[in-house]
This record gives C-alpha cells, sequence and structure tokens, in this order.
C-alpha cells in the first residue's frame, strides 16, 4: 500500500506560531481564536486517524507480541551454538533490533529519515 504524500506540518506549524507572534507584536486581534480553532481541527485530525480501521490480515502478518511472532516462524530445527563470539553477536542483534523497530515496528519506509522523526512516530504509535 503505497504511504499517502505527507504535507510538511512542521514547518506550516512552526510558520503559524512565528506569523501569531509577529501579528500579536503588532497588536493584531482574533489570533487566539485562530489558533484554538486550528488547534481543534488538529486534534479532529488526529482523533480521525487514530479511529481508521487497520488492515487485520496485514497487521497479522506482521505481529508485534512475542508469542504471534514465534507462531510465524518454521518449525524446523533450531542451531544452539557451542560458542560465539561476542561482540559479533552484539553487533548483529543491535542491528537486527534496529532494523526491527525502524521497519516493522514503525510500520513506516524509514530510510533517510532522521532518528528524531522516527522517534516521533514511535511515541506516537505508543511502542
Amino acid at each position: 500500500m503505497p504511504y499517502p504524500r505527507m504535507p510538511d506540518f512542521k514547518k506550516l506549524t512552526e510558520q503559524i506560531e512565528l506569523y501569531a507572534q509577529l501579528k500579536a507584536e503588532y497588536g493584531a486581534a482574533g489570533i487566539s481564536t485562530i489558533l484554538s480553532q486550528t488547534e481543534k481541527e488538529l486534534r479532529s485530525a488526529l482523533s480521525q486517524i487514530k479511529s481508521l480501521p487497520m488492515d487485520s490480515p496485514l497487521a497479522k502478518a506482521e505481529p508485534n507480541d512475542l508469542l504471534s511472532i514465534q507462531k510465524l516462524r518454521s518449525s524446523g530445527p533450531r542451531r544452539i551454538w557451542k560458542s560465539f563470539n561476542t561482540k559479533n553477536y552484539q553487533e548483529k542483534l543491535g542491528g537486527a533490533l534496529l532494523g526491527r523497530m525502524a521497519a516493522c515496528t514503525l510500520g513506516a519506509p524509514v530510510e533517510f529519515w532522521p532518528i528524531d522523526k522516527m522517534k516521533a512516530l514511535n511515541e506516537i504509535r505508543g511502542i
């Protein structure tokens, strides 16, 4: 499923804040009403987006809980190591966890995203 075009909300809200401050400095009336209405509309949009139904088969194909993930594993034999390189293992495990968080947990194509944007998406989803 293609992702929708994402408007630059951060830049837009920054401009709203700056223009509201500028207009307030020059004595414009009605700023608080406009900002209150804007906040209400943004909260409404957030609520609407949160309430959208998810694709159940897709959600089941990419679970987040351990038992569901384990159910998707192949039933073949597990390989148990007698010894392994701890440093190499830590690097691989760290990379795997980052990849899981960035791709599956966030559920978004995050290539080339700054870390702060990925963290913000993570916080929004409550993960």
